[in-house]
């Protein structure tokens, strides 16, 4: 049996009506609004998987969109001198970034995802591709292999390395890493530029990282005595870690947003921020700013979500012992 699964990568207008013309053949094995570049910054419009469980086989397409065959045909063809294996690495960082998106937004299609993920890293071939289509068909124009799969060689999957991803957890007074206080402070700048509104930035994370006054910044000398955590996380930066009070963290978090005229609980700031915080960890130089924001909206889009979930667990559990008290 074979499944395809379709990535929408390019969210331009234009090419909503290619997803709606494919959408019957992909059901709900369908997904948009996460970023990836591929050789030199290249972003394809949509990235196609196709695995076959009985061969134990799997196949990656790269879809250029255009509006005349010549222009899809010539499109596509950017990609043929890249490496497959490079392409297959980068689609497997960008599907872990999916997964971790569906998880926090409780999206039905993780199980989906995940399987996925199984059937990449367990395949015993793997062939990438490029191919033109226009965006009022939903059928591809022509497919080109990759010059280092002229015949479609199969390339075979690196095993998984077991590596871990990078998580905070925030109760207490807690020594933290030079590393562990750099990703809470990339994580609380970017969460409030979102949330204030200074999200145009359109350069890169590299030249973000030089400039030296953000939003957060602002928002944090107008008060400053209120913010004693914060301020000690954005302006000492400490080069060998520091003790935070990660409780007084979040409720400074929570007054912050109360400036900005948002309300939200310390639940909520904590399920923001350990969501956040793996993805923030591994920004690259030449990462772009509005993926970066994207992926940030997506926390903020799904968090409250979980922490009123998690409120509605401490409330039941409150319930119960109140029932068993009478």
């Amino acid at each position: 049996m074979t499944r395809p699964f379709l990535f929408r990568i390019d969210n331009a207008r234009d090419n909503d009506e290619f997803m709606d013309l494919r959408r019957e053949r992909h059901g709900d094995r369908l997904f948009s609004g996460t970023a990836i570049k591929i050789g030199p910054g290249w972003i394809p419009d949509y990235i196609e998987l196709t695995t076959d469980e009985a061969k134990n086989e799997t196949r990656l397409t790269l879809i250029e969109l255009e509006a005349n065959d010549a222009t899809a045909r010539a499109s596509c063809r950017k990609y043929i001198p890249e490496p497959s294996a490079a392409i297959i690495e980068a689609f497997l960082t960008y599907l872990e970034t999916v997964i971790s998106q569906c998880r926090l937004t409780a999206d039905p299609r993780l199980d989906g995802f995940r399987s996925l993920r199984e059937t990449i890293a367990q395949s015993n071939k793997i062939v990438v591709q490029t191919a033109g289509a226009i965006r009022s068909s939903p059928d591809f124009i022509e497919v080109f292999p990759l010059l280092d799969q002229p015949d479609q060689n199969p390339l075979r999957p690196k095993p998984p390395t077991g590596k871990k991803h990078a998580e905070i957890h925030l109760r207490g007074a807690r020594s933290l890493s030079r590393a562990e206080v750099d990703g809470i402070r990339r994580v609380v700048r970017l969460l409030y530029a979102v949330a204030a509104g200074k999200d145009d930035n359109g350069g890169l994370w590299k030249s973000h990282k030089n400039l030296r006054r953000k939003p957060l910044d602002f928002a944090i000398m107008r008060s400053p005595e209120d913010f004693p955590v914060l301020r000690q996380i954005v302006f000492l930066n400490p080069q060998s870690g520091a003790k935070l009070d990660c409780d007084k963290l979040l409720s400074e978090l929570v007054a912050l947003w109360a400036n900005a005229g948002k309300k939200i609980t310390e639940g909520q700031a904590t399920t923001w921020v350990q969501a956040f915080f793996p993805t923030a960890m591994k920004f690259r130089a030449q990462q772009s700013m509005q993926s970066i924001f994207a992926e940030a909206r997506v926390i903020l889009a799904g968090g409250p979500q979980e922490a009123r979930t998690e409120e509605q667990e401490q409330r039941a559990k409150a319930k119960a012992v109140n029932t068993e008290a009478l």
